[in-house]
């Protein structure tokens, strides 16, 4: 897989691709870029290939099955509509869900009976992942806030501490705590651009309680 840090095109300075968001590089490959491209694809092949697997239950089959799936967001990425209400990533997720359970509906030819079941199973592999990605995205920007306010909210959300608790733990007043939760969540909110989209089964319930 390409090293997406340090990829350019040979009349064009070198781009740093991790700065650019899923819109910018999107916007990049249908117009045609084919170090976009790849530049997309190495920074979503885990993800699909990790929900791939959990759903197909075999490695190699769930190769096959991300190679189709970056084909065809090759051939097809224009019919995303940026202007939405889906994201990007929640897009390709989608794609990739949809194409795993067409593949596993192939291998089991006669278990009409079993459609739903197989659907209401595997889907909570795609929930997974959009978990994953969120938690994983909430998770990196706690690390970007003040000490105290990301102190704060650990104690909080994940450990359940209450506000008396954590005053104690900090050697702060109750009211300063809940000055640094306030300030925190805020902070928290603008850095997430928060999509209202999403469904709350999709996101980490502690994630979830911090964007409320």
């Amino acid at each position: 897989m390409i090293d997406s840090l340090a990829m350019q095109n040979e009349t064009s300075t070198p781009i740093d691709f991790n700065t650019l968001s899923d819109d910018q590089l999107v916007a990049k490959v249908v117009s045609g870029d084919n170090i976009s491209y790849q530049a997309l694809v190495a920074r979503f092949y885990t993800k699909i290939w990790r929900l791939s697997v959990s759903i197909l239950k075999d490695e190699q089959e769930a190769e096959d099955a991300v190679q189709e799936i970056f084909l065809a967001l090759w051939q097809n990425v224009k019919n995303w509509d940026p202007k939405g209400s889906a994201k990007f990533s929640t897009w390709i997720y989608r794609v990739s869900f949809n194409k795993c359970i067409d593949i596993k509906r192939k291998k089991k030819p006669d278990t009409h009976g079993d459609e739903i079941e197989i659907v209401s199973e595997d889907k909570n592999a795609y929930q997974t992942a959009l978990q994953k990605e969120v938690t994983a995205k909430m998770a990196g920007l706690l690390q970007t806030l003040p000490q105290m306010q990301r102190n704060a909210l650990h104690m909080y959300y994940y450990d359940e501490l209450t506000v008396d608790e954590i005053s104690d733990k900090l050697e702060k007043t109750e009211q300063s705590v809940r000055s640094l939760l306030k300030r925190g969540k805020a902070t928290l909110k603008e850095k997430m651009q928060y999509d209202n989209t999403l469904n709350s089964s999709d996101i980490d319930s502690n994630a979830l309680n911090i964007l409320r």
